[in-house]
């Protein structure tokens, strides 16, 4: 079974009694890991580091994403959980990505949205091993970033996404 550890952006703020006072890293912060900072850890972990590429931007001019997906068939797919579940980036219920990079004609669909990553992970570890989760664990709690897992789980709160 394949494991996803999706790195999310979205800042959380920790609350009890060893809270912090600041959110998450973002990448609107300087703290933020560098493009070589990634690339070291994604050689750490057997190149399964993936940058998001949500499947709806190829439906958008240019394909701002780069998605290798056929727009055809994201639009053809969106409303198939089994879908969703085979991507690592996507997620089931689009309004807990903040309906980011729909494609056109799905529910919440805004033409003039346009395409972004919205409430999507910058990055996902395509985990398939303990070392590679436990390295990837490790690398994003010393950098201060959002981890969160992505399961087989319901959850309607759409914590599964990092939205709460």
């Amino acid at each position: 079974m394949l494991q996803f550890l999706r790195v999310l952006v979205v800042p959380l703020l920790v609350l009890g009694a060893t809270a912090k006072s600041t959110c998450k890293t973002s990448p609107d912060k300087s703290s933020w890991p560098s493009l070589n900072e990634w690339n070291s850890l994604n050689q750490s972990i057997q190149g399964t580091l993936i940058k998001t590429s949500p499947a709806g931007s190829s439906c958008y001019e240019g394909n701002p994403f780069d998605s290798s997906e056929n727009c055809t068939t994201v639009k053809n797919h969106w409303s198939s959980a089994a879908y969703h579940a085979a991507l690592p980036e996507s997620i089931d219920y689009s309004i807990y990505g903040n309906n980011s990079c729909l494609p056109p004609s799905v529910d919440g669909y805004e033409k003039d949205k346009g395409c972004s990553i919205g409430g999507l992970p910058q990055y996902i570890v395509n985990a398939t091993t303990e070392h590679q989760i436990s390295t990837a664990m490790k690398w994003a709690s010393q950098r201060d970033i959002r981890i969160v897992i992505k399961g087989t789980g319901h959850d309607l709160g759409g914590r599964y996404v990092g939205s709460n």
